[in-house]
């Protein structure tokens, strides 16, 4: 009898001995098997870490548990999770149950999120779900954006780093440096023409006296304002008179004298009359340069033997007249002195120049070349005194000897004078 006793009490010990262990097993595990509530369900295609006994929460009151979490049988790849509510609890039709991170070690609840619609759900029935992104989920979207946009951000700085390489290039150096340099000296030009414009415009400047002297013009021209008038008075006076002259009787005599001069040019063109004989008689030309060329001949042989044409002993050439011995000596043997200035074989065109306007150029030709002289005096003293004068002009100027037109050495004329160098 005792030993039956002893077997029960073994017996009771371990079946509570059980149930204080499964109690505490789901204890640990957040289930209270004593608790009571009503079970509602949601669908959701992931519980994100999720499991039973999880808490469910109502603006951070707790307001059940996670009873089950299993594969949904109507959709394999959604969850059903089972959750179990207070009974004091009202669960509206369109609260939402969301699954959210609880901190940040990524421990995951439920919570209730309000809704307008006032209506009661049943016990049992579904509810509507959302999953919350996690930290991770809401770095990736925030930060994802941001990385697209440093990614841009570095390939535009490369491509910028690249164009300025290739514009602080050697060549792109010198361009530049040569455009600063170019730079510096328009500043430093606006800086002078500044300046000179300042200067300009100070009292005794151009500007200023430009200024001073409008103002005397406007002056004067408003102390003239009557006579101005008086003036303008007699144009339209004159006007006036034009406009009541018979202008068509001008016009006619005027025609008349424009048909009568049209008439005197055709017949010089046409050789009537003596103008147009003179004009137009070939032979008439001919003789004319015949006669030029004449008296060209003509004034040389007097410049080159003036004692043929002239019957006093010496010649005046310049503004000095010298009579001595020599010059009479050479004077009587047709000796002239002259100076010259150039010779070519082409005629120049300093033919009749003036030289310090004071000695003409003369052409001279021997059939060979063109001689340009100035001066022509039997005296060497004065034309020694011409060839100062021109030598500055014509550095190449010398003093040559015509004896009776015919040139001879300069030594020798003197020699024959008598005169001594």
């Amino acid at each position: 009898m005792i030993d039956i006793k002893k077997e029960y009490k073994i017996a009771v010990t371990v079946v509570v001995a059980l149930l204080v262990l499964l109690w505490g097993v789901n204890f640990l595990k957040g289930k209270n098997l004593f608790e009571s509530g009503f079970a509602y369900y949601g669908v959701y295609h992931k519980v994100a870490g999720l499991t039973e006994a999880s808490p469910v929460y109502y603006h951070g009151y707790k307001i059940g548990s996670v009873r089950e979490i299993q594969f949904n049988p109507q959709k394999e790849d959604r969850f059903l999770v089972t959750l179990s509510l207070n009974d004091d609890f009202p669960v509206y039709e369109d609260m939402v149950a969301q699954i959210y991170s609880l901190d940040l070690m990524g421990t995951k609840a439920v919570q209730f999120l309000d809704g307008e619609n006032q209506q009661l759900l049943s016990h049992g029935d579904t509810l509507r779900t959302d999953v919350m992104g996690g930290l991770k989920d809401q770095v990736t979207t925030e930060v994802l954006p941001v990385k697209d946009k440093v990614e841009n951000l570095i390939v535009k700085l490369d491509t910028t780093l690249t164009n300025l390489s290739k514009v602080f290039s050697n060549k792109n150096n010198r361009s530049l440096e040569e455009g600063m340099e170019s730079f510096r000296d328009m500043m430093q030009n606006l800086d002078e023409t500044t300046s000179e414009i300042n200067s300009s415009l100070k009292k005794g400047g151009a500007i200023h006296n430009s200024l001073a002297n409008l103002d005397s013009i406007s002056g004067e021209l408003n102390r003239q304002r009557q006579a101005i008038g008086t003036t303008m008075e007699n144009v339209a006076d004159f006007s006036h008179q034009l406009k009541a002259m018979n202008l068509d009787t001008v016009a006619g005599r005027i025609d008349s004298s424009l048909i009568a001069i049209n008439t005197l040019l055709k017949q010089t063109r046409d050789g009537e009359g003596s103008l147009g004989l003179l004009l137009s008689d070939e032979g008439l030309y001919y003789n004319l340069m015949d006669a030029s060329a004449s008296l060209d001949r003509l004034l040389a042989d007097v410049r080159h033997n003036p004692k043929r044409y002239l019957s006093f002993s010496a010649v005046d050439f310049g503004r000095d007249v010298y009579v001595n011995v020599d010059d009479e000596k050479a004077e009587q043997q047709g000796i002239v002195y002259k100076v010259k200035i150039a010779e070519s074989k082409e005629p120049l065109t300093i033919r009749n120049q003036m030289v310090k306007d004071q000695f003409r150029i003369f052409e001279d030709s021997d059939g060979e070349k063109y001689i340009y002289t100035v001066g022509a005096t039997s005296s060497y003293g004065k034309i020694e005194k011409i060839l100062k004068e021109v030598i500055g002009v014509y550095p190449d100027a010398s003093i040559i000897a015509l004896k009776n037109g015919k040139p001879i050495k300069v030594v020798k004329a003197l020699k024959q004078t008598g005169r001594k160098n």
